[in-house]
């Protein structure tokens, strides 16, 4: 009898799958002249941020070649791109190219012309970008809204652990910025909007690169586990807490984003 040279044994998919997801800090960023300047968008990495980036892609690549997605504006872009440039490239582990995603974008939510008032006004009280996070947080409509997006970015990624072969185990890195972190933040976290940065962040900075980490244990299709954690602290979160947050109604203005209206 001829031996079979071709293999029958099956590939299994959806058991036994670990992926983590890092929804990452930007690198240290230029400051400008006036809280507009150095919110905008536009506003690039500083020389630090930059060696902080390729460090940390040196890091987060050592087990095995991170997924990278980022908001497509400049900072984080670059960020991004810096972290995916420590990859390693050897012909057992596969390469994978950073791409945008547009729910890690504030622009997604806000326009820019309303930052920018906002921005202004601020500046001219003496305040600080900590102080125009936590403005934001308390807007309930613009919270909902980002919480929706990211709860249903977490969620993509669990369907789609049912999909992957077994055993397998996949780093992401999504990178994002202040604003876009701190609400998910909240609601995961089930805190008050009030005072949150204070309480919650520590006050009137950001930590570049910081991370709030979910970590996502397939045991088999039907059945997963969901662990959050940040800053010490570790949580165990329901995917129908994910769904509920992912189900809340969008609110819009004429222009798709959610309406920013300082005080005058």
């Amino acid at each position: 009898m001829s031996e079979n040279l071709h293999s029958t044994e099956k590939i299994s998919h959806g058991e036994d799958v670990e992926i983590t997801v890092s929804l990452r800090r930007h690198a240290e960023k230029k400051q400008g002249s006036t809280l507009a300047e150095t919110t905008s968008a536009d506003m690039p990495l500083s020389q630090a941020g930059k060696e902080a980036s390729d460090s940390l892609g040196e890091e987060v690549n050592a087990k095995g070649n991170a997924k990278v997605y980022y908001s497509p504006a400049g900072r984080t872009e670059e960020t991004g791109k810096r972290i995916a440039a420590g990859q390693r490239d050897t012909p057992d582990i596969r390469l994978y190219h950073p791409r945008p995603r547009s729910t890690l974008h504030f622009r997604t939510y806000s326009s820019e012309e309303d930052d920018r008032k906002l921005a202004e006004q601020l500046h001219r009280e003496g305040k600080s970008e900590t102080d125009m996070v936590q403005m934001m947080l308390e807007m309930d409509d613009l919270s909902a809204d980002i919480s929706r997006s990211l709860a249903r970015e977490i969620l993509h990624v669990l369907d789609m652990s049912k999909k992957m072969r077994s055993h397998a185990r996949v780093h992401m890195e999504f990178i994002s910025h202040s604003g876009i972190l701190e609400n998910f933040l909240k609601d995961i976290l089930k805190k008050e909007a009030a005072d949150f940065i204070e309480k919650e962040m520590g006050g009137n900075r950001f930590n570049y690169l910081e991370d709030m980490k979910f970590t996502i244990h397939r045991i088999n299709k039907k059945e997963a586990k969901i662990k959050f954690s940040f800053r010490g602290q570790e949580v165990d979160i329901l995917e129908n807490e994910l769904r509920n947050l992912a189900s809340t109604k969008k609110m819009e203005s004429d222009n798709g984003t959610v309406k920013i209206v300082p005080k005058p």
